[in-house]
């Protein structure tokens, strides 16, 4: 799953943090390596926010403040998905 474009995991990403599931959201980013502020799934993220700027009134007005709020958290949710990874590897096999 770590070698997942980060345009394959940004719609989950995004249904997911717009149900306010952090737990399965922390998984997926733990899944996906994302550990890191600077990780190419938030610019990848940061890159479509700034594309969808100009429908933010429109049509996709709803996707584009998930999408900011998204990034306005990424520190923590990158937090998150390292304390999911490092709990994970803590973890014994078949527990």
């Amino acid at each position: 799953m770590s070698r997942w474009p980060p345009t394959a995991s940004l719609p989950l990403a995004l249904w997911l943090w717009k149900r306010a599931w952090l737990n399965p959201l922390g998984l997926l980013l733990a899944r996906l390596q994302v550990d890191e502020e600077d990780h190419r799934f938030w610019k990848t993220a940061q890159a479509l926010l700034e594309i969808e700027k100009p429908l933010a009134n429109g049509p996709l007005a709803e996707e584009f403040q998930n999408l900011g709020q998204l990034l306005t958290s990424k520190r923590s949710l990158s937090t998150r998905a390292k304390n999911v990874a490092e709990s994970e590897q803590m973890r014994l096999p078949g527990m």
